[in-house]
């Protein structure tokens, strides 16, 4: 009777596969995030420049 341990390695063309789709969903991840904080700096330059806008028009009596 084959041990546990043995039923539990995987040692076929799966393996490499599997890796390979690991790689490929940790990059896409990456990428995910990358864009995420490039569009969170988009809109934080507009957040910005709306805010300059109004401080430019408001006036604050003295």
């Amino acid at each position: 009777m084959p041990s546990p341990d043995a039923a539990a390695r995987h040692t076929g063309a799966g393996v490499a596969r599997r890796q390979a789709h690991h790689e490929r969903m940790r990059d896409e991840r990456a990428r995910e995030a990358a864009a995420g904080e490039a569009e969170l700096d988009a809109v934080e330059m507009a957040k910005m420049s709306i805010t300059r806008e109004s401080l430019q028009t408001t006036t604050v009596p003295l």
